[in-house]
């Protein structure tokens, strides 16, 4: 057992760590923060191996089953460390090649607060300060534990960015993958106090929390923007309430773009929780949840377009439509549209930005002819149909 770092202690801005092939940082624990490891002054991490086998208990790739009393079950990060987990394949210039599209890079099992203690954060990654960063290409972050941010906890400044970076992946639409994370109280999946984060084509599912079972955003400086994203059977850790979705405190922005909410528990509450100074722009985003409402009561500022709901009295915005979506096939989770969706060539791009393919790494704004365009060819929600070829888009040819 270790203060700091109970697999790996790495500290300066030209020290850097690189694993590949089969490596893993496995059943290590901290008596302090960094189960798994700890980087700090600028160190430089870089995981390219990985594992979808997570509840093989003797498989050893990725991060897992790492223990700290204090933050960062996982991995803990501060001082300007860079974390770089690539589940893709990389192949340089001269003909190398590291990590493969068969594997993520896998965060499971960790756990912050070990000693149950106290109010810790970060069950599988915690960040902390200006100029610490962490990137997830092809990642899956899994039953990780804390009291708060159980899957990451971003603080302070520092920054979290998701993306998936090829139509090759491990999993051909779940290529960022938060599953089953558990808070005890804040964030089941994400939590970012002060700090920026930036997700596109990821799946939230079956994250626990009290207060937003997905993201909890807390502070002026928190910045939070989600595009191409699912969020589907979330909910709250306890059985006596529902917890928010997302939950925007205290002056933080939360920013949605085409992404899609179904089947989360929120009964007596709502999909997102918005303070009364905090920011919530919503933007070619489907909410279908069985219970609940879509915007809390008192809310902040609400910035809102084309919208597909199952229920519209708790907002207002523009281009707000009370439909069904009619997905593929929901009671096994597939949140694709089917070719009689009336989410099919609904939105115009003129709000929020698209910077990101959709949840199939494919290009939005596919023109379906036999659709008539509503306000634009962009589909609402994290799926784009491909046009005429709607039949297709899941490989049954």
């Amino acid at each position: 057992m270790a203060a700091n770092g109970g697999g790996i202690y790495c500290s300066g801005d030209e020290a850097s760590i690189i694993l590949t092939g089969s490596s893993g940082i496995k059943s290590n624990t901290a008596n302090g923060k960094g189960g798994g490891v700890f980087l700090t002054n600028g160190c430089q991490f870089n995981m390219f191996s990985g594992t979808t086998d997570t509840s093989n208990i003797i498989s050893t790739e990725g991060i897992q089953r790492n223990n700290a009393t204090e933050q960062g079950g996982g991995i803990y990060a501060e001082l300007g460390a860079k974390v770089v987990l690539y589940g893709h394949e990389l192949c340089l210039p001269f003909g190398a090649c590291v990590g493969d599209n068969i594997n993520p890079v896998n965060i499971n099992n960790n756990r912050s607060d070990s000693d149950s203690s106290g109010s810790e954060r970060g069950g599988g990654i915690y960040l902390t300060g200006l100029g610490t960063t962490t990137e997830i290409y092809a990642g899956l972050i899994e039953s990780n534990l804390s009291p708060n941010g159980a899957g990451i906890y971003v603080n302070d400044r520092a920054s979290l960015s998701v993306a998936r970076l090829s139509q090759e992946c491990w999993d051909t639409v779940k290529c960022n993958y938060f599953h089953n994370n558990r808070s005890f109280t804040t964030g089941g999946a994400i939590q970012n106090d002060q700090g920026m984060v930036n997700i596109s084509s990821a799946y939230f599912e079956d994250n626990k929390g009290i207060a937003g079972s997905a993201l909890y955003a807390f502070g002026a400086l928190s910045s939070n923007r989600i595009e191409g994203s699912v969020f589907n059977h979330n909910e709250h850790s306890s059985s006596v309430n529902s917890a928010y979705v997302i939950r925007a405190a205290v002056a933080a922005k939360v920013e949605v773009i085409h992404s899609t909410f179904a089947d989360n528990t929120v009964d007596n509450t709502a999909v997102f929780g918005i303070s009364s100074n905090s920011e919530l722009k919503l933007f070619s985003t489907i909410i279908h949840d069985p219970t609940g409402v879509v915007i809390d009561v008192n809310p902040g500022t609400l910035i809102i377009d084309c919208v597909m709901a199952h229920e519209t009295a708790s907002f207002t915005g523009s281009n707000v439509f009370l439909n069904d979506p009619d997905f593929i096939d929901r009671n096994n989770r597939d949140y694709h549209l089917s070719s009689n969706s009336l989410a099919i060539d609904v939105c115009d791009s003129s709000q929020g930005t698209i910077q990101f393919k959709d949840i199939d790494f494919e290009d939005r704004g596919a023109e379906n002819i036999s659709v008539t365009n509503i306000n634009g060819p962009y589909d609402i929600g994290a799926d784009e149909t491909l046009g005429n070829d709607i039949i297709f888009k899941n490989d049954f040819e």
